[in-house]
């Protein structure tokens, strides 16, 4: 299989991990603040209480402006891949990874200064000392995405390396 089905595919999924939540915290039964489920986007959090971002969404912005140049280098490395070149798909791995992983801190620095309760962004208890209220807070399917199309890089990166596709020509002496 080539290095730019790799590259496409990879570029695919992180436009597709857009449309999807990275992260949710789900609440039952709501509590009395509003919170029923906050799902985050990297455009922004929906639903629940207003569920404001302090001074984290900023990376999870940069997380956004990563995982577009991921995806543009994704649909790049379609055609420098075919002419020699594997550095569209490194860069795109790079992109996609740090992407997911500034998200990760992003998130896990926002549930520290926003919830008592919960403190991680993998979490499933109480939600808070009165009434009965449960807690479930998770990595979603939009963050997920996003981590395959950055492994799916590196893969085509790597093939592209191994198959000796990008060597330049050698002229005979």
């Amino acid at each position: 299989m080539k290095a730019s089905y790799f590259s496409l595919v990879a570029g695919l999924l992180a436009v597709a991990s857009l449309a999807l939540p990275w992260w949710v915290l789900d609440v039952t039964p709501p509590d009395l603040f509003g919170t029923g489920s906050i799902r985050f986007y990297l455009w922004g959090p929906q639903g629940g209480a207003p569920a404001g971002q302090h001074g984290y969404a900023f990376l999870t912005y940069a997380s956004l402006i990563l995982i577009l140049i991921a995806a543009a280098l994704g649909f790049w490395g379609v055609l420098r891949s075919r002419r020699g070149s594997a550095t569209p798909l490194l860069r795109g791995s790079a992109s996609a990874l740090l992407s997911v992983g500034i998200f990760a801190l992003a998130i896990q620095l926002w549930v520290n200064d926003t919830f008592t309760n919960v403190n991680s962004i993998f979490y499933s208890g109480a939600y808070a000392d009165y009434g009965d209220y449960h807690a479930t807070a998770y990595l979603s399917y939009g963050f997920y995405i996003a981590l395959v199309a950055g492994i799916l890089f590196l893969i085509g990166y790597l093939m592209h390396r191994r198959t000796g596709q990008s060597e330049e020509p050698r002229a005979q002496a």
